[in-house]
């Protein structure tokens, strides 16, 4: 929660600078970032989004634009050196040299269709996920009913005259 709050107030406050052009915003995104590192690693993946914010604002992509994200890169790249660093000193293994090819592509697909079902039948959330190995299965045809009468009440929901599209929203959020 903690590393959403401050990745995301860091990607308002960049486009706030976008907005206004004041350098004071694009500083707040900055230290919002940082706090956001010391959060979680996973928030190294900022940067990328600021380059896809600029894109998506149709932003010429210049000398300015780069220099601009030079801090946010240092940053990511400091956090991966030391996130890396930690994991070698504790003897922690890489999981992508833990598994072979096969591996991956089988955790790959079976996280895929895990997160697939529980977008739309969520039941049994846990803050912990068991790793599946690797020849992990996961029950997508047992679901498939289930989902389909899941959707076709959002679709009713959703084209509902009488209902604003923003309960259909929240409906599928909680």
């Amino acid at each position: 929660m903690l590393f959403s709050l401050f990745y995301l107030s860091s990607l308002i406050a960049y486009i706030g600078y976008l907005d206004r052009n004041k350098k004071r915003l694009l500083k707040l995104s900055l230290a919002l970032f940082a706090l956001s590192l010391l959060s979680k690693p996973m928030a190294v993946t900022l940067p990328a989004a600021l380059f896809l914010l600029d894109y998506f604002r149709s932003r010429d992509i210049g000398r300015k634009e780069v220099m601009e994200k030079v801090p946010f890169l240092i940053l990511s790249g400091t956090f991966i050196f030391i996130t890396l660093n930690i994991h070698y000193v504790s003897g922690d293994p890489p999981v992508a040299h833990a598994l072979s090819l096969a591996g991956c592509i089988t955790q790959a697909v079976n996280g895929t269709a895990f997160y697939l079902v529980k977008m739309f039948w969520p039941v049994k959330l846990s803050y912990y996920y068991p790793y599946w190995g690797e020849h992990g299965k996961i029950s997508l045809l047992t679901s498939l009913p289930f989902t389909r009468r899941r959707f076709w009440l959002f679709a009713a929901i959703f084209y509902s005259r009488n209902t604003e599209k923003r309960f259909c929203s929240a409906y599928y959020f909680f």
